[in-house]
């Protein structure tokens, strides 16, 4: 069993043109199990949610198999976002003024069912930094497989408080996008952003750029390598990057290979940007998943040899 430990979110999203679509569940832990779903039946979530959480999306959830053991009801507003789209890539993530906050509904080790002492891996989402830590901590003592990703809220979640960078070594994989990257060691050239964060990384890590894919350190081969985003046309871009680090955590601990993860999660993610919400994507066939891996495959590339240096500094 995968489990995937983070939130849940009732998502108000703005489109540039305009378009809203109200209260679509989405959420980190929600979108990284949604995307591991396309690659395993076998996947589980952690996280709370608020007595406000509708009852259908739960029920939703059982219906297409997922381990929701790890999943409680709390009298605490569930975390309501506008998801704010500006044009151009850019977007604002705000919590309502009736959402809940995060010291309520971030998971913490005791929340944990038992089945994650025998788990095949888990994945740590974006949440506040100490709850990670606590997290962390919990697994890898443990020694469960566990992979990490953060986020930057400005004046929510700041990425420079309550994280442990001397114990990122720990983990299977590191899996932040380069916002998250500048944030730790500023906005320097790629090259060097990716030596800083080396130095702070398991062997295995990847390095989210959004529409330009993601670069992915294999270690095996002591190369840096870009993963080309699966051409598709995108309705809403939220939860691309959870679903991918669910894609990418079934792929590695079942293959090995973080290129090949790092393709799955690709395609996962490629499902999730095709609609509002996650739960849209729980339709993805394991075929139509082979199918796309087939396109992406040959497109990978070493660092040095690929076209992301024509619009990212390295």
């Amino acid at each position: 069993m995968y489990y995937m430990i983070g939130g849940f979110t009732l998502d108000d999203t703005v489109l540039a043109n305009g378009t809203i679509e109200w209260a679509a569940p989405g959420g980190n832990a929600l979108y990284a199990a949604v995307g591991a779903r396309v690659w395993t039946d076998q996947v589980g979530i952690v996280g709370l949610v608020g007595s406000d959480y509708p009852q259908r999306h739960l029920d939703r959830l059982r219906v297409a198999g997922f381990d929701l053991n790890g999943v409680r009801r709390i009298e605490h507003p569930s975390f309501h976002v506008w998801i704010l789209h500006e044009g151009g890539g850019r977007r604002q993530i705000l919590y309502r003024l009736d959402s809940g906050i995060n010291a309520a509904l971030d998971p913490r080790p005791e929340d944990l069912p038992e089945g994650v002492a025998l788990a095949a891996g888990v994945h740590v989402c974006p949440i506040l930094g100490v709850s990670q830590t606590a997290l962390i901590e919990h697994l890898v003592d443990r020694k469960i497989p566990t992979t990490l990703d953060l986020i930057v809220i400005p004046n929510q979640i700041d990425v420079s408080r309550g994280h442990r960078p001397d114990f990122w070594g720990s983990l299977r994989a590191l899996l932040p996008s380069i916002e998250e990257v500048r944030a730790l060691f500023g906005d320097l050239p790629l090259r060097q952003l990716i030596a800083r964060l080396q130095e702070v990384s398991p062997k295995a890590f990847a390095i989210k750029l959004g529409e330009h894919g993601s670069l992915v350190h294999h270690p095996g081969e002591g190369g840096i390598y870009h993963v080309p985003a699966y051409p598709t046309d995108v309705v809403d871009a939220t939860g691309a990057g959870d679903s991918f680090c669910g894609g990418f955590l079934v792929g590695l601990q079942d293959i090995g290979d973080p290129i090949e993860a790092a393709l799955r999660g690709t395609v996962s993610a490629s499902f999730v940007i095709e609609g509002y919400g996650a739960l849209h994507a729980l339709d993805a066939t394991r075929t139509s998943a082979e199918e796309r891996l087939k396109v992406l495959r040959p497109e990978v590339r070493l660092l040095e040899h690929s076209l992301l240096k024509d619009s990212i500094e390295i």
